[in-house]
């Protein structure tokens, strides 16, 4: 079995589908948040983040599918999936000591 580049050419049409892409993210702290100081200047001075403790998470899910037709008549010949897919990190901070858990590479 071999990729062609026309229809007339194969024994077999693959359609993949993309049923979920996504991105959360949430970001918790105890402490003083990053904020602007208003000045006599025109330009605010930005103050960073002091932070106590600090939380961040990212997840990241994909989920996928995929139908094989045959090409001579149009019929369905397999289905495979949903298949999922799960990505996160989780850095957190106490004092400014941070470390990360994570299961990307």
């Amino acid at each position: 079995m071999a990729l062609v580049s026309e229809k007339e050419q194969a024994d077999y049409i693959v359609e993949i589908r993309s049923g979920a892409l996504s991105i959360n993210r949430r970001s918790d702290y105890i402490g003083l948040g990053g904020f602007s100081v208003p000045t006599p200047s025109t330009v605010p001075v930005q103050l960073p983040q002091a932070n106590l403790y600090a939380d961040n998470d990212r997840t990241g899910l994909a989920k996928f599918s995929a139908s094989v037709y045959r090409a001579e008549d149009g019929l369905l010949a397999s289905v495979v999936g949903p298949v999922y897919g799960v990505a996160w990190i989780d850095q957190d901070a106490i004092l400014g000591v941070g470390w990360r858990n994570t299961n990307t590479l």
